[in-house]
């Protein structure tokens, strides 16, 4: 579900900004802010998927270094 900021959340959700992929939690009735970015377009993050999208973003990262893991 795509939230904008300055809504207010219909309940706790998790979301990320479509922007930058900036993860942030918004509790039930709080006015969803601006991300720091100034992206104001959030997408719901299923609680499952969180994991595997870190993980997706993990490896494409030009800092993943695994020369420690033996």
């Amino acid at each position: 579900m795509t939230m904008h900021a300055g809504e207010t959340a219909k309940k706790d959700v998790d979301c990320i900004c479509s922007d930058c992929d900036t993860m942030m939690h918004i509790d039930q009735g709080q006015e969803i802010p601006e991300c720091p970015c100034g992206g104001t377009d959030f997408e719901e993050v299923e609680k499952t998927s969180v994991g595997s999208r870190r993980s997706s973003q993990s490896s494409k990262s030009s800092d993943w270094d695994d020369s420690d893991t033996e």
